[in-house]
C-alpha cells in the first residue's frame, strides 16, 4: 500500500503541474493585456489617454467624414492628389493636468478595410496680401478642415477642451476606412468606429 499511495501522489503531483501549465500556456500574453488591447469606443465616446510625456488627457473622436476628391484641389501640388478621397477626423481634446498636447493628433491613425493605413496630409495655411496697407496680409487655412492650434491647448486650463481636425487621404479605389485609433509605439490604447 504505501508504494501505492507513493505512485497516487505521485500522479497527483503530474496532473496539478501539468494542469498549470497548461493554463500558464493558455494565458501567455495575458498580463497587462487589458492595456496592450485597448479600449474599443463608439464615434462621440471619450476615452482617457496619455498623451506627450505621458500627460492624461481625455479624446473624444467625435467623426470621420469623407470628402470629395475636389477637395483637394485648393491645395499647391493638387495633381498629386487627384482621385483621392480625403477623410477629416474630427476630435475633441480635453485637459486634465498641467502639460502640454505635443502634437497630440501624431497619436491618431486611420486605416482602409484591408489594414493598409490612410496617408495624414499636414497643410499649412497661406498669406494673402489684401491691398489693405493697415491689414497687408490675410490668413488663409485649408476650410474643410480647421483646427485650433497646439497652443491653446497648452493655454487651456483642466477640464478645457480644444477642437482638432486632421485630413486623411485614401489611395484611388481604396475602400472607407474601418476605424480610427490612439496609437503609442506599437500599443493601439484606444479605437473608435
Amino acid at each position: 500500500m504505501v508504494n501505492g499511495t507513493a505512485v497516487r501522489r505521485r500522479r497527483q503531483t503530474l496532473c496539478v503541474a501539468a494542469l498549470a501549465t497548461a493554463v500558464l500556456a493558455g494565458c501567455a500574453g495575458c498580463s497587462g493585456s487589458s492595456s496592450d488591447e485597448g479600449k474599443e469606443l463608439r464615434f462621440g465616446e471619450t476615452a482617457s489617454l496619455p498623451g506627450y510625456k505621458d500627460t492624461k488627457l481625455d479624446v473624444t473622436v467625435e467623426r470621420l467624414e469623407q470628402g470629395s476628391s475636389s477637395d483637394l484641389s485648393v491645395l499647391k501640388d493638387a495633381s498629386k492628389y487627384a482621385g483621392r478621397t480625403p477623410y477629416y477626423l474630427r476630435y475633441k481634446l480635453t485637459k486634465t493636468e498641467a502639460g502640454t498636447s505635443g502634437g497630440a493628433s501624431t497619436y491618431f491613425s486611420v486605416a482602409d478595410g484591408n489594414k493598409k493605413r490612410l496617408t495624414k496630409l499636414t497643410i499649412l495655411g497661406a498669406l494673402d496680401t489684401t491691398g489693405d496697407p493697415k491689414n497687408p496680409l490675410k490668413y488663409r487655412g485649408f476650410e474643410k478642415c480647421e483646427s485650433s492650434s497646439p497652443s491653446d491647448f497648452d493655454k487651456a486650463a483642466p477640464g478645457q477642451s480644444v477642437t482638432g481636425c486632421a485630413v486623411y487621404v485614401a489611395d484611388a479605389g481604396a475602400g472607407a476606412p474601418t476605424g480610427v485609433t490612439w496609437e503609442q509605439g506599437t500599443k493601439t490604447l484606444a479605437t473608435w468606429k
